[in-house]
């Protein structure tokens, strides 16, 4: 009962690797450098393992130092805090809520420094559009509607010279010209 297997075995046993090499190889210098290859590769895995094996033990002992940390920051993507201050920050420059969000989702502030960037143009016409309409809201009247006066342009059936100049003097005080 001691001869009897319980589980199916998981590996092949070296009996039966042995007799399909005996049976398929005749040579034995064949298998002399078969075996040696073999040997070969075990002594480069393990010599890399040890390797590897001194070089974490070396990474574990050293303590962290601050260059390696600002390294992984610089490198990493940046978090949700250094977002919110420089949101913060353009907030603190002059830009609305609004404004800082969109240079932050569109480039930040290096997007911003670039005068061709699509987020630089996008925002100097919105400021610009911001402007206007506060400059229009600032005027003395009200809506655009315009003042109508009632002028009297009728000239003379025997006009002299100073009827025509004050006829043309009265047109000029009411019709609307740029200085």
């Amino acid at each position: 009962m001691a001869d009897e297997n319980t589980g199916a075995e998981a590996t092949i046993s070296d009996e039966t690797q042995l007799d399909t090499l005996r049976e398929g190889i005749d040579d034995p210098q064949v298998l002399k450098a078969q075996l040696a290859a073999e040997a070969e590769a075990r002594r480069q895995l393990t010599a890399r393992a040890k390797a590897a094996e001194a070089e974490l033990k070396e990474l574990k002992s050293k303590p962290v130092t601050e260059t390696t940390v600002t390294e992984s920051n610089t490198n990493a993507a940046p978090t949700s805090d250094d977002k919110i201050w420089e949101v913060a920050d353009l907030i603190s420059k002059g830009y609305t809520k609004q404004d800082a969000e969109f240079i932050e989702r569109n480039g930040g502030k290096a997007a911003l420094a670039d005068p061709n960037s699509h987020a630089s143009l996008a925002l100097k016409a919105i400021v610009d559009q911001r402007k206007a309409e506060q400059a229009a809201t600032q005027t003395d009247q009200s809506g655009g509607e315009d003042s109508f006066r009632v002028t009297n342009f009728n000239i003379p059936k025997n006009a002299s010279l100073t009827d025509l100049k004050k006829s043309i003097a009265d047109m000029e005080k009411a019709l609307p010209h740029a200085d």
